[in-house]
């Protein structure tokens, strides 16, 4: 997270220095406008940021569950198939009752 603060408040201080000498601004101007730019700059950044690495994890998280659900999906080897379990408990023939 201080990585991503540091590099907006870099970037945020190189910005807020060009717009301010493109504005010919006097030079404590320009100080005054980087710091600033580069505050704001940072503050983004790192609110971004946090959104961005919360979003990762949850997606991580989400990728974890369905291998797992896909996992307890698949059939272990040796094990009677839903469908031969089944059949197995209803092989007794059911008894109707006789109309005579």
């Amino acid at each position: 997270m201080k990585m991503m603060m540091l590099t907006g408040a870099a970037l945020g201080f190189g910005v807020g220095i060009t717009f301010s000498l493109l504005r010919e601004s006097s030079w404590p101007t320009v100080v005054w406008h980087a710091c600033v730019a580069a505050y704001v700059a940072g503050m983004m950044f790192r609110w971004w940021g946090r959104h961005w690495t919360k979003n990762l994890r949850l997606a991580l998280v989400e990728k974890q569950a369905a291998a797992v659900r896909e996992a307890l999906a698949q059939p272990v080897p040796g094990a009677p198939t839903p469908a031969a379990r089944g059949s197995v408990s209803s092989a007794a023939p059911a008894s109707s009752p006789s109309k005579r």
